[in-house]
């Protein structure tokens, strides 16, 4: 019957991709393109979608099962997917009350709303809808007074986790807004208001709401209604200067889960962790602050080794298909965003519109799952990126790392890259009971290596035992997966440990059977990992080698 078909935008709208087309249609340029737009010449805003496209899924069908369970859990709460709506300022801009139509549909979806502290709304409005689970972000600002304000009025509306975004403290170089001459509240030319014709709906629809569009997290009692003059002062408000004393005395006030946003960089990501943050959003702030810095997703694999299971990680970034979800979980992910995604669905069509985005993102992920045999969240993990049988043998690089219990060993080890050679080293050691697999997208990431390598060094040392058979912790902080223990075994004739870090995945992941640059010469030092950075006992220096051609065993 014709009253049972779906709406025209819904049937129009069937991927991410189309309902962003519709958006187009309906918003002003000047909107959507501060939505849709970047910073600079745009190149890491094309590169958040296009980085999934350098990794392939390799299915295992057989032993799947027909249906399957895509909740997760982060922190405490269940999910019915591992996707939430990240902080997106000014959606009371697309469609009237566009925060509390935004928290609606995410609630109903069973996920996470994160207000943003550039919402139209206050924190406190938005609480009285009743929706949960709520996160609230905001900054680190020059008055620190401010910083424990924000943090006081989010406890007391009760939002659960509190973000702090890091990598705004400067704004942007957003061309596409230069262009368009767009600013707060918005104002249009002759000639747009003239095109207007084409966009009655959103006209239309906005018409009562633009004249009080306002930033409600900072306005005052008695401030003048200048929305120009407000947006200027918030500009100055966040600390360029902000340190880590700064996030250390912010978790201090805040109770909740703590996360930060705008982490790139891995050793941040271990300095969070070692502040007492709860969980990372791996973020460029959707390509819009500096242009050519690494996309979410490839910035993913060593921040997620670096926070080690410690933190939540959730990439915020690109996300614009169901394998988008799969890929960036099976490389150390906890959940992702959608933050884009998500505005498209609300200027469409307000709640309705982000519902059907959760509905998409839901059965693409569903199907995903199902043609990769994958029975729940639980189960994705890096094999599901790996190259299997022969292809993954052969691209196998083998480091073998001294761990010297009080000095510095400098005794090299010829390692055969082959997979079959590995194999037989192995099983003639006898001494070598562990291998642990990392994912390196770039030898240049080694650094990825070095936290690995001092991490189960300082296993070791604490245990002071020659056996290690605790399970290991995933990287969820809410689930545990239990790893087959393994043995460290102490050489006979020399105070060390060996363990056997075995990168299977470098070709695969760098599309190729051949290792690059200088792993195609001969054997050679490709990093020197050096003592760890505290000097601490128990971490010796040690040698990573390749070699394409096979090799001798290690002297």
């Amino acid at each position: 019957m014709a009253s049972e078909r779906q709406p025209r935008w819904k049937r129009r709208a069937y991927n991410i991709a189309a309902l962003r087309e519709e958006a187009r249609r309906v918003l002003p340029r000047p909107v959507f393109d501060f939505v849709d737009g970047g910073a600079g010449d745009e190149h890491t805003l094309r590169r958040n979608v296009s980085a999934f496209d350098s990794m392939a899924l390799y299915p295992r069908p057989i032993g799947g099962t027909a249906s399957r369970d895509l909740s997760t859990t982060l922190f405490g709460r269940r999910l019915s997917m591992p996707l939430i709506v990240p902080p997106t300022g000014l959606a009371g801009l697309l469609w009237p009350e566009g925060e509390a139509a935004s928290a609606r549909a995410a609630t109903k979806a069973g996920s996470v709303y994160c207000l943003s502290h550039g919402s139209i709304c206050t924190l406190e409005e938005l609480a009285e809808t009743g929706v949960e689970p709520r996160w609230f972000q905001t900054y680190i600002y020059t008055d620190s007074g401010l910083t424990h304000e924000m943090a006081e009025r989010a406890a007391a509306a009760g939002y659960e986790a509190l973000i702090v975004t890091i990598d705004t403290q400067i704004l942007g170089n957003r061309e596409r807004d230069i262009r368009n001459g767009f600013v707060i509240p918005p104002r249009f030319s002759a000639g747009e208001i003239a095109n207007m014709a084409l966009k009655l709906r959103w006209l239309f629809r906005m018409r009562r709401t633009i004249p009080k569009i306002t930033f409600g997290n900072y306005r005052r009692p008695g401030d003048a209604n200048d929305l120009t003059t407000l947006h200027e002062r918030m500009l100055t408000l966040p600390d360029q200067g902000m340190q880590w004393d700064d996030i250390a005395a912010l978790r201090a006030v805040w109770k909740g889960p703590l996360l930060l946003k705008g982490v790139l960089h891995p050793a941040d990501a271990a300095e969070a962790v070692a502040n007492g943050v709860d969980g990372v959003f791996v973020s460029n702030h959707g390509g819009r602050q500096l242009d050519g810095v690494a996309s979410a997703f490839d910035a993913l694999p060593r921040v997620a080794d670096a926070v080690a299971g410690r933190a939540a990680v959730l990439l915020d970034g690109g996300i614009r298909r169901g394998t988008h979800i799969v890929k960036a979980l099976a490389l150390g992910a906890d959940c992702c965003t959608i933050g884009r995604a998500q505005f498209w669905g609300l200027t469409v069509a307000g709640e309705a519109g982000v519902a059907h985005v959760f509905d998409i993102f839901r059965r693409e992920l569903d199907l995903t799952m199902g043609l990769c045999g994958l029975a729940d969240i639980a189960s994705i993990g890096p094999d599901v990126l790996a190259r299997p049988g022969k292809a993954a043998r052969e691209s196998v690089m083998q480091a073998t790392v001294a761990l010297s219990g009080n000095g510095v060993d400098d005794t090299p080890a010829k390692i055969a890259a082959d997979g079959e050679a590995v194999d037989q080293r192995v099983e003639r050691l006898g001494e070598v009971d562990v291998q642990q697999r990392f994912r390196c997208r770039e030898l240049e990431h080694a650094a990825v290596l070095i936290e690995a390598v001092e991490a189960l060094a300082a296993q070791v040392s604490q245990l002071g035992l020659e056996r290690f058979s605790e399970p290991f912790r995933s990287r969820s902080m809410n689930r545990e997966q239990h790893i087959p223990a393994g043995t460290f075994r102490k050489i006979q004739d020399a105070p060390r440990y060996i363990i056997d870090v075995v990168l299977r995945d470098a070709c695969s992941a760098l599309g190729t059977n051949r290792l690059p640059g200088a792993c195609e010469q001969e054997p050679q030092i490709i990093v020197d990992f050096g003592r760890g950075r505290d000097g601490r006992a128990g971490v010796a220096r040690g040698v990573l080698l390749a070699n394409r051609d096979g090799g001798s065993d290690p002297a």
